[in-house]
């Protein structure tokens, strides 16, 4: 009877790191391999944890939520953040490590590839998150501008800020795309590097589960980042219902086709109603009253759902900037512990 043995890192049974990014019902992932005469039947739990956490951060993207509220990006941000924590525990791991160590020992001047593709990829979501929160400053700012402007009824104001909020939104759909881009080359890129991998079972287990995890990671920063700008686009905006509300994610649904321009045409025609309301004279002017309050009731009405529409974007914004600021940490920490593992030790 064989006793004594060492768990290691080999190879298991899960879907391919593509398969994380199809747009369809995902499977559970079955972490038991075929039973083997040397080595026990279960798998390591780091690499298990790891495949689990990105497992749940792409369903996370997938699930349909009813809007983008400080809750939703609050979510997607501690998942991101476990995700990535779980990241560095794996390459923390001695089982982990050694075989960067070996392939230095070899004479090797560059490092693995698949280790290579992930510090390329840290420092991508981190420059990201980077971006994104200098972004998230100057829309605090550009939030207060368009709120003040309301509370005064300052039409130039407000249509100067909400100019540039589209410029900001445009930026923020840019890095989304770019992290949408990433998640699809880290997922073709996978299977190269699991084959250049595959003469040892713990390296290319290692570079199947850091593809995984670097997939789900930037999945999921391209949703929030999406629903950011969404959310920022459909706030300037009259709010109108759309049938895929309830069935796709915010993160996927374009804003509606309706810009702030309608709103500051009708604001203006209902000023130059109340105007001429008040300079006519005559026996018609009592009549004119009860349709200026009415014009007036209304544009109050809209004046405090937009700034109520404000108020919610601004607590989307504060978590958002929350977020990144966790993740960044993480993903710095997560970059540095790589390269403490390929850093040869004299």
């Amino acid at each position: 009877m064989a006793v004594g043995f060492r768990r290691r890192l080999t190879a298991l049974t899960v879907p391919k790191a593509s398969s994380l990014l199809r747009r369809t019902r995902h499977k559970k992932l079955s972490y038991t391999r075929v039973r083997c005469n040397s080595l026990p039947g279960r798998f390591h739990p780091v690499v298990a944890g790891l495949h689990e956490s990105a497992n749940a951060l792409i369903v996370w993207t997938e699930e349909p939520a009813q809007a983008f509220s400080p809750e939703w990006v609050a979510d997607g941000a501690a998942r991101l953040g476990r995700l990535l924590s779980a990241l560095t525990d794996l390459l923390h791991h001695p089982q982990a490590r050694d075989p960067l160590h070996r392939h230095h020992r070899r004479g090797n001047t560059k490092p693995a590839q698949w280790a290579e593709r992930l510090l390329d990829d840290l420092l991508l979501l981190a420059d990201a998150h980077g971006c994104v929160r200098e972004a998230l400053l100057a829309r605090r700012q550009l939030l207060a501008e368009a709120h003040a402007a309301l509370r005064r009824r300052d039409a130039a104001r407000l249509a100067a800020a909400l100019r540039a909020r589209r410029r900001a939104d445009r930026d923020l759909s840019r890095l989304a795309s770019a992290l949408r881009c990433l998640s699809h080359r880290s997922s073709s890129g996978a299977s190269v590097s699991t084959a250049a991998a595959a003469d040892h079972g713990g390296e290319a287990a290692v570079a199947d589960a850091v593809a995984a995890a670097t997939c789900a990671a930037a999945a999921a920063s391209a949703a929030i980042f999406a629903g950011l700008a969404s959310a920022s686009a459909s706030s300037a905006s009259r709010e109108m219902p759309s049938p895929l509300a309830s069935v796709v994610s915010p993160a996927k649904v374009a804003a509606a086709p309706v810009w702030w321009v309608a709103d500051l045409l009708r604001w203006r025609r209902r000023t130059v109603a109340v105007a001429a309301a008040n300079e006519s004279s005559g026996p018609g002017a009592k009549e004119q009253v009860p349709l200026e309050a009415e014009c007036c009731s209304e544009e109050e009405e809209e004046r405090m759902a937009a700034m109520e529409r404000l108020r919610s974007l601004e607590d989307c914004v504060v978590a958002a900037e929350n977020g990144c600021e966790q993740v960044y940490r993480v993903l710095v920490n997560a970059r540095v512990s790589l390269l403490n593992v390929l850093t040869p030790c004299f």
